[in-house]
């Protein structure tokens, strides 16, 4: 046994002075460059291929594969390189990744499985019954791969089996637990697999990958780092948590010599192994971190973790130590970087630009935030644990889990949680509702409102998961300190928060909209808002002060105009915005250049009554979304020409003809483009130079689509294609632009999601004829261009009538014209007429005096 141990460290050895000698240049400066990428696990990879063949080669009944082994031994991390692995991606129809965790409740997991099948929203008002029977027709007829990771009983698989149909398609269900009897519980044929500790050779390559990611370790540290790896006994978690310390530590002999020594005197089972090395890693790091690590005891457990909304916390919380305000969110995604570094927290999912989209926290190390949160008076978690009791100990800050069993005894808890505000009501500082992560809002909360108002130095309150009656706002009156506000309630109106002038995270979930938000101009410190559905922003009082910390604003809701420029300039820092113009002209413009900072954008046209509508977008935008959109050439060519955008999503927008035409636009930094609900985009047209550095297309919902360009067969950066709810046509040319690719580059690196009847199709009929196809497509097309002519020459008879209608309306107005002229001369000639009338009169009357005049003077003259 220690003649082989020798032997693989010296093959480790020999293969690290290969590499040094190939590369003379990979050492220098201590400090390295956090990257978020996708690592490949060391030593699963004979595990990987056994199980894969388990999933994919065999009997046609459902069979349910467990992986068995105790805490940080890395059974989490096989079935999700397992799971993602192309041929298993290409083999099912359906794969559902479903987290169990000690604590779970049916109707949860029933709805978090379904929603992964379906990709559809659904009435969250169903029982756990009516779920699990939808669920079981919606999986009728699939081959379908389910994971469920952590189970602790079997009665948690007793409680979801029937929902799993055995339709002899060959389903695959993998199971993850710590207890061989809960395996043995569930097996229907394959035997449990157990996994396997790594050997020392594993250990000391995972440990190097962890310290020097892709450089190779001096040869100075081979002995203290093989002592090190010795340490670990062969368990990942802890391998990459010790990693974690010495990748952000200096790297020299020194430390790395102090670290083994302090793992020397740590001699307990092995079964200790993780928990002292989470205590370890805790030890080591920087004191400003220590808190940020702490507070991720307030999320349950394998909850995900949207990392924007903890930095939002972390700033809340005032953990951010920086004097400069407007790097404040820089600094705290760097702690979120070094806690990742640190391997005390997980990346779960990224983003497109390679940025942490969600995180979690391993169980071993949440579980060493909750005792040690609790011992120097951090924080207090009810509902952890069964713990739904708080008790009186001064902590600072109070997390409530709003679970299913802590709703169960409401009366009896709503007691206990008064008496903690009361007597706590000098030391907290912030009121924490963590919700169930499938649940729907919690109606009829704890009655805490009454206390509330007396936690003058509260921070931080958490209410987002609480639905408040109309007279919540009452208790902010007293919280001057407040620094980040979110709670969902009917009705909100922004003289509630306008004193609060700490405030700086304003989140507000309201069914009803928010009212006249003029008194936001006083809330200089405002960082970032949201209110969950549209802002009327009225373009009024320019003159108030510039929001000049504001990052984030989602939400606003205003109409075209004149003033819409001097309105967005008062938004000179911004950086995301959601936006709902409002325009009733027949020519819409907007011009967002003014927002020079501006890197996220989503615009809602769905009060824009005109297609002309023209686009002006900062060069500084990264994303943007476009809902309800027509998609012009113009608008084409102007977003193309955005030089760093990266993401590009259309929901529910047209296209000029039903066509969307980029063979003359370059979309040169986009990687992510997304096309939904587009029911009337028919045909897309692009040249090879259209999406040179494209990596993720998604087509979701485009019905009438034919197919996807045959020009994305040379992106040779793509990486995936995601065809949901979609025409087999289009299948059928994803699968035609990876067999180009392939002969392009080589390399087999695309993968495809959501091509399941193509594929299956290609598995059964494999070396068969595929005529009736052909003719079915054939007809198919001929139906589809019959449709497109009939449509056209409805179109065409429809502009013939309305131009019809036009020229007769014409017409119509030419002889009221012509009638009203008439009119007028008629007129005209009659007042001639008594004009002419009234001449002669005035002229007979003339005659008839002079006549008179000359009567009477003669007879005058005749009397005399």
């Amino acid at each position: 046994m220690d003649s082989a141990i020798t032997k693989e460290i010296k093959l480790t050895r020999m293969e690290a002075v290969k590499i040094i000698c190939e590369n003379p240049s990979t050492f220098g400066s201590a400090q390295q460059s956090i990257q978020i990428i996708e690592e490949e696990p060391v030593g699963f990879e004979d595990d990987a291929n056994r199980i894969i063949q388990l999933l994919t080669i065999g009997r046609k009944e459902l069979d349910i594969i467990s992986v068995v082994g105790m805490a940080g031994l890395g059974k989490t991390t096989l079935a999700r390189k397992v799971f993602k692995h192309q041929s298993v991606v290409l083999h099912f129809d359906v794969r559902v990744w479903c987290t169990i965790s000690q604590t779970y409740d049916v109707r949860e997991l029933l709805f978090d499985i379904f929603k992964q099948v379906e990709r559809v929203k659904f009435d969250m008002d169903m029982d756990s019954s009516d779920i699990a029977d939808m669920l079981r027709k919606s999986l009728k007829s699939k081959r379908y791969l389910i994971v469920l990771d952590d189970i602790w009983e079997d009665l948690a698989w007793d409680d979801l089996r029937l929902s799993f149909p055995d339709d002899r398609y060959g389903s695959r269900i993998i199971l993850t637990t710590r207890l061989k009897q809960v395996a043995m519980q569930v097996k229907r044929y394959s035997e449990p697999y157990c996994l396997r500790f790594l050997t020392l050779a594993e250990s000391w390559k995972l440990l190097q990958k962890k310290v020097f990611q892709k450089k190779a370790c001096p040869p100075e540290f081979w002995d203290l780092g093989l002592q090190v790896a010795e340490y670990c006994k062969g368990l990942p978690l802890v391998i990459i948590l010790i990693g974690g310390i010495i990748a952000m530590s200096e790297k020299i002999v020194s430390k790395w010599s102090e670290i083994a020594n302090s793992l020397k005197t740590r001699v307990g089972a092995i079964e200790t192994k993780s928990d002292e090395a989470v205590e370890l890693s805790y030890r080591y790091l920087p004191n400003h971190l220590k808190p940020c690590l702490l507070y991720l005891g307030r999320f349950p457990e394998d909850y995900e973790i949207r990392a924007s909304q903890l930095i939002l916390f972390w700033l809340g919380e005032g953990f951010a130590q920086c004097s400069d305000e407007r790097r404040l969110e820089e600094v705290v995604e760097g702690y979120l970087m070094d806690l990742i570094s640190s391997s005390l927290l997980m990346v779960s999912k990224t983003a497109s630009n390679g940025k942490v989209k969600y995180c979690k926290v391993h169980d071993k190390v949440r579980e060493f935030c909750l005792n040690k949160a609790e011992e120097e008076k951090f924080m207090q978690v009810v509902g952890s644990h069964n713990q739904y009791r708080p008790s009186a100990c001064g902590e600072q800050r109070l997390c409530i889990y709003a679970d299913s069993k802590l709703r169960k005894n409401l009366d009896e808890i709503d007691m206990s949680i008064n008496d903690y505000l009361t007597s706590n009501s000098k030391s907290l500082r912030s009121l924490l509702v963590t919700n169930d992560k499938t649940f729907g809002l919690y109606h009829n909360p704890i009655c805490v409102f009454s206390l509330v108002r007396h936690l003058r130095l509260l921070r931080v309150l958490d209410l987002m998961n609480f639905h408040v009656e109309y007279s919540w706002y009452e208790v902010l009156r007293s919280l001057h300190f407040l620094r980040y506000l979110a709670v969902c309630c009917r009705e909100f109106e922004f003289y509630w928060v306008v004193h609060l002038s700490h405030l700086e995270t304003l989140l507000v979930n309201t069914v009803s909209g928010v009212r006249a938000p003029s008194t936001i101009w006083k809330m200089t410190k405002l960082r970032h808002v949201s209110v969950g559905v549209h802002f009327p922003m009225r373009i009024t009082n320019i003159g108030e002060p510039k929001l000049e910390n504001l990052r984030t604003f989602n939400g606003i809701y205003y109409e075209v105009g004149d003033g819409t420029e001097r309105l967005l300039e008062r938004f000179p820092n911004l950086q995301e915005l959601s936006l709902v113009p409002q325009c009733r002209s027949k020519i819409c413009s907007l011009n967002l250049q003014v927002l020079t900072e501006l890197q996220s954008l989503f615009l809602s046209l769905l009060f824009v009554k005109t297609k002309f509508v023209q686009f002006s977008f900062p060069s500084s935008l990264k994303k943007l979304a476009l809902y309800m959109a027509h998609v012009s050439r113009g608008a084409t060519s102007t977003i193309a020409k955005l030089p760093i955008l990266e993401k590009l999503k259309f929901d529910k927008c047209t296209f000029d003809k039903n066509e969307w035409d980029v063979t003359e636009s370059e979309f040169q930094a986009l990687k992510v483009l997304r096309v939904q609900s587009a029911d009337t985009f028919r045909k897309w047209h692009a040249s090879e130079s259209s999406f040179p550095v494209l990596e993720i297309l998604v087509l979701k919902s485009c019905s009438r689509l034919k197919k996807i360009p045959c020009s994305f067969g040379d992106v040779q950066t793509l990486k995936s294609i995601d065809v949901i709810f979609s025409n087999a046509s289009v299948e059928a040319s994803a699968f035609k632009i990876k067999e180009d690719l392939e002969a392009n580059t080589g390399c087999d690196n695309l993968v495809l999601y959501g091509c399941r009847y193509f594929h299956r199709r290609e598995e059964e009929e494999e070396g068969e004829e595929t005529e009736v196809e052909s003719e079915n497509e054939a007809i198919e097309e001929e139906k589809d261009e019959e449709v497109e002519k009939e449509e056209e020459r409805e179109a065409q008879s429809k502009e013939a009538k309305e131009r019809e209608i036009e020229r007769e309306a014409q017409s119509k107005e030419a002889k009221e014209r012509e009638i009203e002229r008439e009119a007028q001369s008629k007129e005209a000639k009659e007042r001639a007429k008594v004009s002419e009338r009234r001449k002669e009169d005035t002229l007979f009357l003339f005659i008839f005096l002079f006549s008179f005049h000359i009567i009477s003077r003669s007879q005058l003259y005749l009397c005399q």
